[in-house]
């Protein structure tokens, strides 16, 4: 280590924060009270103190700690304000009102603040422009020790024209602002530390001999805190993660140079970079490279990097699976916590009273025991049947009424008239109440300890908006939902620090990394945008403004990140970083453009890599594989009674069967917001049953007559279903069906012109089956025929509709044109049912075919001969004994888009195996 000035090179190549222990030891002794120690990140702090309390322990030693802080809040230590401060959602509603003012006396300027500003009486409007302008000063401008009127001054000579204006107007917004806190008595805590600055009005303590800061790993420093730092005269050493050899690379405060790292090539190897296609196979990937260190690191000696959030649910599923914990090292964002998820439905509900909002409430964990039992269940039913979307114009259930009157009375102190903002507080109050009223949460369970601190926090946001009084006078009401989306809006901020738990994987965001003690590591979204970030946009701010400005950017970004990337690969034993090419969403990504700082003479392996998702070196190598026992009752099947449908579905997946069909188990969700394939076929079967057993009708050979009725029929049938104003989809899919309907009308015409009449429609034996023998045991065969129609000749034709363009043929058999093996048993099934009518020869079967493609509407009849049918019910015996004899546990064939009983199956939970949607229907 070597002393450049008041800057310390540490080294990288080992852990950071144990050299920094070491140097504080050796340097300064074990008194540390009169120190305080600025890092990047809570987590990293943390760990520091871990390792001084180690190091003291190990030599026995009495160690008085150093204050441990963040750079970010370094700055509140060294600079001694004056004022009473404005709260977070203090200064949102005096910046509204400083806007306010401005439309009412200038609306032109306001226009040059935003294209369109809110109206008078919407106060959600305002605050959010106002949350723009605050961001702007406080975000922006100050820790770069700017204010509006430096801005306005340097556009007016560099950018004139409309920019000019719009910051002199902003100029006179702020002057607004201020002078609405001055007469409040409050002062913004931005506009204090600028001014404690500019009269170097430091804290008592730094004015005593020996109180010294120490920045360790503080990669770029905020103007606002190097003013503040140069104030201490010789009290500030920079501990900095690199070597000697890398001086040129930093300042005099230990911060980076950002020209000199930029285009710093990075000795990343091909085998340290893996790609996976989406979130799923880089969670995958981290599993592979986990089994392949075949233990040589326990849980804490492992982080996982996660600058994507996206990928961590991935990675939870798959990496429980192989028995790892994870947990969030630098916390839990409060807008992740259960309390604020609930709230954030309450206000979905409120705002937007659709079933989706009603549903998504229900679901929260915080209303169980709240809603009566089967009530849900019965509600997604009326949901499937009826894509309800308005809840006044839905067929809500009996129980689905009960539930929403239940939920009303829930929040029936939020469905008032318009209020002041801060009268919404205490509304929230009584909620929370009402559903942790009977909750007993214990602070030694990790859980409850979170969710405890989260109310706190909780607490004192809605003690600020109790406190606003006069702050918000003259700002119009705002109904609950915008009421308690305010109070939201001031409460996700900030995170929930989780307790230190052993034999757990830590999860980190990539700006700590650098300094984490793990010696292995593993990166997940390692991708363009994630690394380096992004800037966070600002309305205000456009990027050649920001670099005349001074406000560090791109370049910075990219520097900070370089020299983070080189600090692991030299610091950590192992580290491996995973890019993703596709989001959860499908949208396409970008590798990091840090996997590319390369001698040019590789690059164009690296693309090459980028190009092969699954490349050999991304398999799950070494993971376990352990072959998945699907779970089945104890008991055997007792097979009394099939559907003439039952076989075809155990032909297709026999485990499928057993769960769906016998067991009775569904997937049910309510995220439909047009029809599937199976409700837009019900709905036609529906239509054409009507038109069916309409005798004035049925056997017409007009075929205007015939689609008259049919579209009567479906206008009856959907205005039934859905309403009469279904979604925008579903009103598409109806008329979409109504053209299939007018071709059907044509073939309906010449089918009944060639001498066919309808029958029966929707007919099933009068014992609901008949008895289908099999070793002497029978089997009832149940089935309800779409249609049987009888010719003038005496022929019969036994008749199921679709609005699919297969053929029986095709639906039924498989293979060679002479050795064709059934694989549906549904049509030649149902001739054995139709014998109950007596019928003397051999029925025809077949299909009314309704596609999407209006040329292909028609009637398609199998040309089965009876040893054609005597074979498929050989086959339907050889199902039944298969059943008996407890053949059903076979997944081959397990259909892909169902993915609830696909887990039952271990679809999406192997190594090798992903869950497929069920791709578009047809409709």
């Amino acid at each position: 280590m070597v002393d450049k000035a008041n800057v310390i090179f540490l080294g990288w190549d080992d852990p950071v924060i144990d050299k920094a222990v070491e140097w504080l030891v050796e340097n300064m002794g074990w008194d540390l009270g009169s120190l305080d120690v600025a890092l990047p990140g809570r987590r990293v702090g943390r760990l520091l103190k871990q390792g001084l309390a180690r190091r003291a322990g190990e030599e026995k030693a009495l160690l008085i700690p150093p204050h441990i802080t963040t750079a970010g809040h370094l700055t509140d230590r060294l600079l001694l304000t004056q004022g009473k401060t404005a709260g977070h959602t203090a200064r949102r509603v005096l910046w509204a009102k400083a806007l306010m003012q401005l439309g009412q006396t200038s609306p032109k300027g306001l226009g040059l603040l935003t294209p369109h500003p809110p109206a008078e009486g919407d106060l959600a409007g305002w605050m959010n422009l106002s949350s723009a302008v605050s961001d702007l000063h406080g975000k922006y401008l100050a820790p770069g020790r700017l204010s509006f009127q430096k801005v306005a001054d340097v556009v007016a000579q560099r950018m004139p024209g409309p920019e000019a204006e719009r910051w002199s107007v902003l100029v006179d917004v702020q002057t607004s602002y201020q002078d609405e806190l001055k007469k409040h008595g409050l002062v913004d805590p931005h506009d204090a530390r600028l001014e404690a600055l500019a009269s170097k009005t430091l804290h008592p303590k730094w004015f005593s001999t020996g109180n010294r800061v120490v920045l360790i790993g503080v990669a770029q420093l905020s103007h606002l805190l190097r003013g503040s730092l140069e104030c201490i005269e010789g009290g500030v050493t920079a501990l900095v993660a690199a070597p000697e050899s890398e001086a040129e690379g930093f300042d005099d405060m230990g911060t980076l140079r950002p020209g000199f790292w930029g285009n710093r090539e990075i000795p990343l190897s091909d085998a340290s970079w893996l790609v996976g296609e989406g979130p799923a196979e880089q969670a995958r990937c981290v599993a592979g490279v986990l089994a392949g260190w075949n233990d040589r690191f326990g849980p804490e000696q492992i982080t996982l990097g996660i600058p994507d959030e996206e990928v961590v649910p991935y990675l939870e599923r798959r990496l429980s699976g192989h028995g790892l914990v994870l947990r969030h090292g630098t916390g839990t964002e409060l807008k992740n916590t259960p309390v604020y998820r609930f709230l954030e439905t309450v206000v979905g509900y409120l705002s937007d009273q659709r079933y989706s909002t009603l549903a998504a409430l229900l679901r929260h964990p915080l209303m169980d025991g709240r809603v009566p039992e089967g009530a849900i269940e019965a509600m997604d039913d009326s949901f499937n049947r009826h894509l309800p979307d308005q809840l006044h114009e839905s067929k809500l259930t009996r129980d689905g009424t009960a539930v929403q009157t239940a939920v009303d009375g829930l929040l029936k102190d939020f469905l008032g008239k318009p209020r002041a903002l801060s009268q919404w507080a205490s509304p929230v109050r009584e909620l929370l109440h009402a559903v942790y009223g009977d909750r007993e949460l214990d602070p030694a369970d990790a859980k409850d300890a979170e969710e405890i601190r989260t109310l706190s926090k909780l607490g004192d946001i809605l003690g600020e908006i109790d406190d606003l009084g006069l702050l918000e006078s003259d700002l119009p009401p705002c109904t609950s939902g915008e009421g308690l989306g305010l109070i939201l809006d001031a409460f996700q901020t900030g995170v929930i620090m989780p307790p230190s738990e052993g034999g757990a994987v830590e999860m980190m965001g990539w700006l700590e990394l650098a300094l984490d003690d793990a010696p292995a590591l593993v990166v997940t979204g390692f991708n363009d945008g994630k690394v380096p970030a992004l800037p966070i946009p600002n309305p205000f701010l456009s990027e050649p403004l920001q670099t005349e400005i001074g406000i560090p950017g791109r370049d910075e970004r990219v520097a900070r990140d370089v020299q983070a990337l080189l600090v692991m690969l030299h610091s950590k034993k192992e580290v491996r970083l995973i890019s993703g090419r596709r989001s959860a969403d499908g949208d396409p990504l970008l590798p990091s453009r840090l996997a590319f700082h390369l001698p040019e003479s590789s690059v164009s392996q690296r693309v090459k890599q980028w190009l092969d998702p699954v490349g050999k070196g991304n398999a799950e190598e070494g993971a376990s594989k352990g072959a998945l026992v699907v779970p089945c009752r104890p008991e055997p099947v007792e097979l009394k009674t099939m559907s003439a449908t039952d076989f075809g579905a155990y032909l297709e997946c026999p485990y499928h069967w057993y769960l769906s069909r016998y067991l009775r188990l569904s997937s049910v969700e309510d995220r439909a917001r047009e029809l599937d394939a199976a409700l837009f076929g019900t709905l036609a079967h529906e239509v054409l049953e009507q038109f069916g057993v309409d005798e004035s009708v049925r056997d017409s050979v007009d075929e205007r007559e015939i689609n008259a009725s049919l579209q009567q029929c479906l206008k009856k049938t959907a205005a039934s279903r859905f309403g009469r104003r279904p979604r925008p989809m579903v009103r598409i899919q109806i008329e979409r069906l109504g053209r299939r309907l007018s071709a059907f009308a044509a073939v309906q015409a010449r089918h009944a012109g060639e001498g066919w009449r309808i029958r029966h429609v929707e007919w099933s034996p009068e014992d609901g089956g008949l008895p289908f023998q099999v070793d002497d045991q029978p089997v009832l065969i149940r089935g309800k025929i779409d249609r049987i129609d009888v010719h003038e000749d005496g022929r019969w034709a036994v008749i199921d509709y679709k609005t699919s363009s297969q053929s029986p043929e095709q639906a039924h058999r498989k293979g060679r044109i002479n050795n064709k093996a059934w694989k549906n048993l549904q049509l030649p099934l149902y001739g054995l049912l139709a014998g109950e009518l007596g019928l003397e020869d051999l029925p025809s079967f077949g299909y009314a075919l309704l596609p999407a493609d209006l040329t292909a509407v028609r009637f398609d009849f199998a040309n089965w001969t009876e040893e054609d049918l005597e074979d498929a019910l050989e086959v339907a015996r050889v199902v039944v004994r298969r059943i008996r004899n407890g053949d059903y546990l076979s997944t081959d064939g397990f259909p892909r888009w169902d993915r609830g009983l696909g887990e039952m199956a271990g679809l999406g939970l192997l190594a090798g195996q992903e869950v497929e949607s069920n791709g578009e229907m047809e409709s």
